[in-house]
């Protein structure tokens, strides 16, 4: 369903980014959003639940998200490398549509997230996580 919403307003910012660009309307526009320091709508609604989730996992956000997501190393006692690496219980889903929910997505975003950038502060995460979408292009 976000992806219906999403498509739309992709190709018209590409088409944006071939007019700031002054590019041929049929250029590539990674290396246009790299040479202008620019991220992708996609890659900013990834930033944005990532650094939702940096929040929750810093301790703040207030606590009725708590309820929302459960660390890994709370589910059960045993120490694995993976309760080990900060990453919370990825929840069951009975539909499509509960794969865009935050509680799933940014679940996962965050769970396969480099252990680099879970230590910084919320100013050099954003920072750190811009650059590295970028540097993808």
């Amino acid at each position: 369903m976000i992806i219906i919403i999403i498509k739309p307003l992709q190709i018209i910012q590409r088409k944006e980014i071939r007019l700031i660009a002054f590019s041929n309307f049929d250029a590539h526009t990674g290396p246009l959003f790299a040479k202008l320091n620019l991220l992708k709508l996609q890659d900013y609604i990834k930033l944005q639940t990532l650094f939702f989730m940096h929040q929750l996992n810093s301790g703040k956000l207030p606590k009725i998200f708590d309820s929302f997501f459960v660390k890994t190393s709370c589910k059960h006692n045993v120490n694995t490398r993976f309760a080990s690496r900060s990453t919370f219980y990825l929840p069951k889903l009975r539909t499509n549509y509960g794969k865009f929910n935050i509680r799933f997505n940014g679940t996962k975003l965050w769970n396969e997230l480099d252990e680099r950038f879970k230590c910084c502060t919320s100013s050099q995460f954003k920072k750190e996580l811009t650059s590295y979408f970028i540097s993808l292009y």
